[in-house]
């Protein structure tokens, strides 16, 4: 049986066991700006790709940090199945403007597709209701296309996009960073 708990603290060999650590695609979010004088139009649209994109990252040591320090604010939340940590969502508050800050979310690769990710974000938009925050928000890129679409289902709508949050990787431009939010009020 699945339960969702308050996440404590996290360490490197407790997400060594969620395998890859990325995501597999043959869509990306194309996002293309038209920019002159007095306008920018930004257009967004499903691009099939003629190979899958493969993107892996790595959990810093700073990332791991940061993460618990986050996770001292108690709006985290663990998946555990069997007493065993399969899923996690690790959320920030942004007091100034009544948010809630979507910092990461991982299904482990063995129990992905079982539906843990939805329960962790009903989870999470429960709370963010109950305790009156005026949206979630979150960000992710414009490669990571299944979380695009996972997010929608999730009634997150795009908000807006960023073309200079991420570097340029060898010559090539880098990820657009793509905002989504869930308004609650």
């Amino acid at each position: 049986m699945l339960i969702i708990n308050k996440l404590e603290h996290l360490q490197t060999d407790s997400l060594a066991h969620f395998g890859f650590n990325g995501f597999k695609t043959n869509t990306i979010m194309k996002i293309e700006r038209q920019v002159d004088k007095a306008h920018m139009i930004i257009n967004l649209e499903p691009e099939k790709l003629a190979k899958t994109y493969v993107k892996e990252w790595q959990v810093s040591e700073g990332a791991l940090n940061f993460f618990n320090e986050v996770i001292k604010l108690d709006l985290s939340f663990g998946a555990y199945l069997d007493q065993e940590l399969v899923g996690i969502i690790i959320c920030n508050e942004i007091k100034w403007n009544n948010s809630l800050w979507i910092e990461n979310i991982r299904v482990s690769s063995a129990h992905r597709g079982m539906g843990i990710g939805k329960a962790l974000m009903d989870h999470v938009i429960h709370l963010a209701t109950l305790k009156n925050f005026r949206l979630i928000g979150l960000e992710t890129q414009n490669t990571n296309y299944p979380a695009i679409e996972f997010y929608k289902k999730h009634n997150f709508v795009i908000d807006g996009v960023d073309f200079s949050h991420y570097p340029s990787i060898s010559g090539r431009s880098g990820d657009i960073a793509v905002f989504m939010k869930y308004h609650l009020l």
